[in-house]
């Protein structure tokens, strides 16, 4: 490609890419709006997450402005929680720690996300260099900042670290589930009708219709985002064996009628 050829397929690509940008700011935005129509209800996981990251060197609590135990011990009494500043700063640290560790993990290099690299390029990108892209030097940088962004925006900030409680399974076993699960349940379609409401219903009712969804993803432990979490997990080493190490099954009824997850296992065994 010619210096004159770059500079005018940047050129036609220029108001793509603004709107690709204000997109993400879009949904970062709306992650904030929904999570805050439930703050008080949130404190506790955010808390411990905010200690969680404390004690691994990630954040600095009081540089950040955050509410230190005996604060946020106050607004559990109050029924008060983060304020939308202090979320937004979680948000930001929870984003940058989940990109870590999919960029540590074989997330990356999964087939399941295979689709993903292309999808974050512009249109006119993915039309004539579609192929190239998957020998990028930073595919997996790219990957693991598109999978961060898609999920935290969509899921919350939490939500991770959350499902690392309730079932020890590594952080990029879950954002596998989650990506299975968002497509067991159709999830990506559901969640534009609700942004095409914008402007037509009260912003509080909109808010409300993200609430079913979310079950599907933050269950308990016994539910299906931890039976997700156990179906993306490495197999065990006992052929024979339909459970997990940690006791929970091998899938859930939805899962095993999953195309995507049927794609993804046959991909994966030796």
């Amino acid at each position: 490609m010619t210096e004159k050829q770059r500079n005018k397929l940047l050129a036609e690509m220029t108001d793509e890419v603004g709107l690709l940008v204000l997109q993400d700011n879009y949904y970062q935005t709306q992650a904030l709006s929904v999570a805050g129509r439930g703050s008080a209800a949130l404190l506790d996981g955010e808390a411990r997450q905010i200690r969680w990251l404390e004690r691994a060197g990630r954040l600095n609590r009081a540089l950040e402005f955050l509410p230190g135990d005996e604060e946020i011990a106050e607004r559990k009494a109050a029924s008060e929680g983060l304020t939308s500043p202090e979320r937004a700063v979680l948000l930001a640290y929870s984003k940058m720690w989940l990109y870590d560790e999919l960029v540590a993990s074989d997330v990356p290099e999964d087939t399941l996300v295979a689709g993903l690299l292309v999808d974050y390029f512009p249109v006119p990108l993915r039309q004539r260099y579609g192929e190239a892209m998957h020998r990028h030097p930073l595919r997996r940088e790219i990957l693991a900042t598109h999978l961060t962004n898609l999920l935290v925006n969509r899921i919350g900030a939490t939500f991770v670290h959350r499902m690392m409680e309730e079932t020890d399974a590594r952080p990029a076993d879950i954002v596998r589930a989650c990506l299975i699960a968002r497509d067991v349940f159709g999830l990506t379609a559901l969640w534009q009708d609700i942004d095409a409401l914008d402007n037509r219903v009260p912003d509080a009712e909109q808010a409300r219709m993200f609430a079913p969804s979310a079950s599907c993803w933050s269950g308990p432990a016994s539910g299906l985002s931890a039976t997700c979490a156990a179906a993306a997990a490495p197999m065990p080493a006992s052929r024979g064996s339909r459970r997990r190490p940690n006791g929970l099954p091998l899938s859930c009824p939805q899962c095993c009628r999953s195309p995507t997850l049927r794609r993804w296992r046959n991909a994966r065994e030796p």
